[in-house]
């Protein structure tokens, strides 16, 4: 099939100017339409709307760029804080707490500062602008009209110690071994000075304290007859600490005093005058000092709770000697069990392994003014029996009789019938420098009527104490160095808090007679012990106390002397 063009419709032509030629359109109305009005009405609102959109983003841009800039100031200054802090706490671990040390720990802290926000400061400088930021009259530490016009920085510091709740950063007293550093300082604006006028001020708190290692007393039974059970019975049941008696209190010389359970003074109220004195006193250790006169209570869920944490229980000495001015403070809650600690646990398998290993058998000794000396050291009481170390099953101390302990380690085995540990008679004196008394929890430390234990003691004027010597075995913590002076086994299955222990199977090792004494340099330690301390006697517990319960009863008096490492844990608590 052969194709072939076909011939193509012809358009028609319009003339030229063809649009000229069209019929006219009527005209409208003078004026823009409505139509395009309403569209130019539309675009002005939409330009307002970008304008302020743009204007809002802008400023929120400008805010957050200013924003990180401060917060990255804020954490420059939290950070030189902290550093200041913790440099300022090492000199506040060991007690007492002087002028000297107070004065050390504002420029240690100061000198960490200047160091981390490069004020300027010369070493010679540091003490005297030191001065200023610890006691600036007006209460807002170094600025730049200290230091005689050498500090033009714009930071504002203030250190603080002892740290009284004005000084803390959140209220809170944390005593005389505590520090505070606070920092000011004004930050400039920069992408947001086009919306906001001012600049504004960041600031920085941090308080360092130091926590734990200070317990002159410890009563370590808790409220509970079970893990998660705790006791409903009357309150005489649940005592875990007492002090009865119209006379009776405890005199706390340096550390604190906790309690896993309910403080109670014999079942009564909290005494409301000077005439009812059955309280715990905290004395000035440090004469013309500050001391940190606060207990430290421990309890958890007391129940029933008749002294409760909020209990007027704690006396502090006033500003004379005299009671009438001693005010009574409220106990600390904290809000856990003090842990039975392990001291002494690896010395007594030791000891046990090489008693074992040398075949020693227990001895039974009578020690009159005739006995026969045993020990090799020499005496500085005249007249005493000399002793050498070992093991007992009983040393019975005769009524007025002294003796002398060589130092070492005295091992008490269980009772034998009637015959029991370690018996001072009345009257009579058991001493001796480097000795740790190591009793098994069914033996027994008797000490009668006008007895008196002195063991590794320093009380001036005393020949018994002269050339103090520390006790053999220690607490084996190098945080801890202090010597044990008397241990006692705890029972098994009463060493964990996991497990209840009842007052019938825990020991009852450590009783005192009424008007013995004690002087005892380092750690009393039987945390399954009911200890009882009768009254009319004063007692010079010179170290700690770690009791199962411990009772003070009728007419007692305990001078507690905490005098270990005391160096405790420097912590930021703020």
């Amino acid at each position: 099939m052969q194709l072939t063009d076909r011939p193509r419709a012809s358009k028609p032509h319009l003339p030229l100017g063809g649009l000229a030629d069209r019929p006219p359109v009527a005209p409208g109305p003078a004026g823009p339409g409505p139509a395009r009005a309403a569209c130019r009405t539309e675009r002005g609102q939409v330009l307002v709307v970008f304008a302020v959109g743009l204007l809002f983003l802008l400023g929120a841009a400008a805010v957050t760029i200013d924003l990180g800039m401060w917060l990255t100031e804020r954490r420059t200054l939290q950070n030189a804080a902290d550093a200041g802090a913790q440099a300022g706490i090492s000199e506040l671990l060991k007690r007492p707490i002087t002028t000297a040390k107070r004065q050390r720990a504002v420029e240690h802290a100061l000198a960490y500062v200047n160091a981390q926000l490069g004020l300027g400061l010369s070493d010679d400088l540091v003490a005297g602008c030191a001065a200023a930021a610890a006691s600036d009259p007006g209460g807002d530490g170094l600025g730049p009209e200290d230091c005689d016009g050498r500090y033009p920085g714009p930071t504002r510091v203030v250190i603080r110690t002892p740290v009284g709740a004005g000084d803390s950063c959140r209220g809170i007293a944390w005593g005389e071994r505590a520090i505070t550093v606070r920092l000011e300082r004004p930050s400039g604006r920069y992408f947001s000075r086009i919306f906001f006028s001012g600049d504004p001020t960041m600031g920085a708190c941090a308080t360092a304290a130091v926590n734990g290692g200070s317990l002159a007393v410890a009563v370590l039974k808790p409220n509970r007859t079970g893990p998660n059970t705790y006791e409903t019975q009357p309150n005489s049941a649940t005592i875990t600490m007492k002090i009865a008696g119209s006379d009776t209190f405890v005199r706390i010389w340096g550390g604190d005093v906790a309690v896993n359970s309910l403080f109670s003074a014999a079942g009564a109220p909290p005494p409301q005058s000077p005439n009812e004195p059955a309280y715990v006193k905290f004395m000035t250790a440090d004469s013309g000092g500050i001391s940190d006169n606060r207990m430290y209570l421990t309890i958890d869920q007391p129940s029933p709770p008749t002294w409760s944490v909020d209990a007027r229980q704690i006396r502090t000495e006033g500003l004379t000697s005299a009671e009438s001015d001693d005010p009574y403070h409220e106990p600390r809650h904290l809000p856990a069990y003090v842990p039975i600690p392990g001291w002494g646990n690896a010395n007594y398998a030791a000891l046990l392994a090489d008693e074992a290993a040398r075949g020693v058998t227990p001895q039974g000794l009578t020690v009159t003014s005739t006995t026969t000396s045993t020990g090799t050291c020499s005496s500085p009481l005249p007249g005493a029996v000399v002793l050498a170390p070992g093991a007992f099953s009983l040393l019975d101390v005769a009524t007025n009789t002294t003796a002398w302990l060589c130092p070492g380690v005295y091992h008490f085995f269980s009772k034998q019938g009637n015959k029991e540990g370690l018996q001072l008679g009345g009257g009579s004196i058991v001493a001796g420098q480097g000795v740790t008394l190591v009793f098994e929890n069914d033996s027994a430390l008797r000490i009668d009527s006008g007895a008196a234990l002195l063991l590794n003691c320093q009380t001036s004027g005393e020949p018994a104490c002269a050339n103090p010597t520390p006790a053999p075995w220690t607490t084996g913590d190098v945080r801890h160095p202090v010597p044990i002076a008397v241990w006692i086994e705890p029972v098994p299955g009463c060493d964990s808090l996991a497990v209840a222990c009842s007052d019938q199977t825990s020991s009852d090792v450590f009783v005192m007679g009424s008007g013995s004494g004690i002087d005892v340099r380092g750690i009393i330690y039987g945390p399954t012990d009911k200890m009882k301390i009768a009254g009319n006697g004063a007692h010079h517990g010179t170290g700690e106390i770690w009791a199962w319960t411990l009772e003070y009863l009728g007419n007692s008096t305990l001078d507690q002397v905490y005098e270990g490492s005391d160096d405790g844990y420097a912590l930021l608590v703020e």
